[in-house]
């Protein structure tokens, strides 16, 4: 996924709320939403006061683009040569290092390897198109899969495997049979955030922060979670949103996405993952949460 190069991404500041109107109205009723299925694969979501809003159904996503070509010529066979490259530069950083010193972080005695049960990838991308396209898909691809042998590692969810899955509207079929050799388990939308547990690794690499606030963490607490900086987004959304209209939200969305970043935040600790020297941009911009044992 793409992540924005400035935070004025967010909003666009040539939409200024209007000034409120002095004249007190009467209060209205929370309106009622209606649900009308498309021949295109999504879903309307209507009511009387708000404009259409159009929300996925199975097989698509929230955060959708428009699929990029494949290579012409690519392989299953070239592309897990490419990943085991990638993973043998990425063992070598300082990026791989901060990871793993988190990993070791001391744990109740009953959480052998943190006990995580499940690793889950929401909004990867394309790993099949052209090489210069895919470099970051496939940087985070090693990221998101060296965190989880770290945990296996350790022990994983009490000594079973970890099991694994990513969710990504553009995966093609070369895409999931890599995956499906790296023993990642393709699942179509919402079966991703379906998944999420408190026993669950959560992996969401530059995923929008509304896709990421409005439809994969609501009622989900992950033990470990590697995405956006939740913190940031809260920050800056907090003060952005009496000056501008955020156009991915509407005002009682912005405030339920708002609850959710606040409680994902309580009592989480948080590092940055790093710049990594391997390829400047793929994975700046990280950020690794884990909750604090609680002593006693």
């Amino acid at each position: 996924m793409a992540v924005p190069d400035q935070p004025i991404g967010w909003f666009n500041p040539e939409k200024p709320h209007k000034p409120h109107n002095n004249k007190r109205r009467p209060p209205t009723a929370r309106q009622k939403r209606a649900q009308v299925s498309l021949d295109d694969g999504w879903t309307v979501v209507t009511s009387s006061s708000t404009t259409a809003t159009r929300i996925p159904t199975e097989g698509t996503s929230a955060h959708a683009h428009p699929k990029l070509p494949q290579e012409e010529g690519l392989t299953v066979q070239k592309l897990q040569q490419e990943y085991e490259r990638y993973t043998e530069i990425f063992r070598a950083s300082e990026c791989a290092r901060t990871v793993e010193e988190v990993l070791k972080r001391p744990r109740r005695e009953e959480d052998v390897g943190w006990g995580i049960d499940t690793a889950v990838c929401v909004g990867l991308g394309q790993l099949s198109v052209e090489a210069a396209v895919r470099r970051r898909a496939m940087w985070q691809l090693v990221l998101f899969l060296h965190v989880v042998e770290g945990l296996q590692g350790l022990g994983g969810g009490g000594g079973e495997r970890v099991k694994i899955s990513a969710q990504e509207p553009n995966f093609t079929a070369l895409d999931e049979e890599l995956l499906k050799g790296l023993g990642v388990e393709v699942v179509a939308h919402p079966r991703g955030a379906e998944m999420v547990t408190e026993r669950t690794f959560l992996y969401a690499p530059f995923l929008p922060w509304y896709v990421l606030l409005r439809d994969v963490l609501p009622g989900k607490d992950p033990r470990l979670y590697v995405g956006i900086d939740v913190h940031e987004v809260q920050e800056r959304v907090e003060l952005q949103k009496g000056r501008y209209r955020l156009e991915e939200v509407g005002d009682e969305e912005l405030e339920e996405c708002l609850q959710v970043a606040r409680k994902f935040l309580e009592g989480r600790q948080r590092v940055r993952v790093g710049e990594f020297e391997g390829e400047r941009n793929a994975l700046e911009g990280l950020w690794v949460y884990w909750r604090e044992v609680e002593e006693g």
